[in-house]
């Protein structure tokens, strides 16, 4: 995951394991469905906003790598 630094062109970026994560989400920004809230085991959490349908590609690809994230916080009908 990368973010920029909004006062500069410096850029961040985190690596985690799949076995870091708890829990994904399938969640709304600016009144529309691209966006995905990830949930930790240590507790932290982030929240990415895709710029169109991505969202739903990224989240069945987590999905696929680790199988025990599919039904958490989203119903059959969102991994299609």
């Amino acid at each position: 995951m990368c973010s920029k630094d909004r006062s500069s062109d410096h850029y961040s970026c985190q690596r985690h394991g799949y076995g870091d994560l708890r829990e994904l989400r399938q969640a709304r920004f600016l009144l529309q469905d691209i966006a995905m809230e990830i949930f930790f085991q240590n507790g932290y959490s982030k929240f990415l906003v895709f710029y169109n349908s991505d969202r739903n590609k990224a989240f069945k690809s987590f999905c696929s790598f680790q199988p025990s994230l599919k039904g958490k916080g989203t119903s059959e009908d969102a991994l299609r």
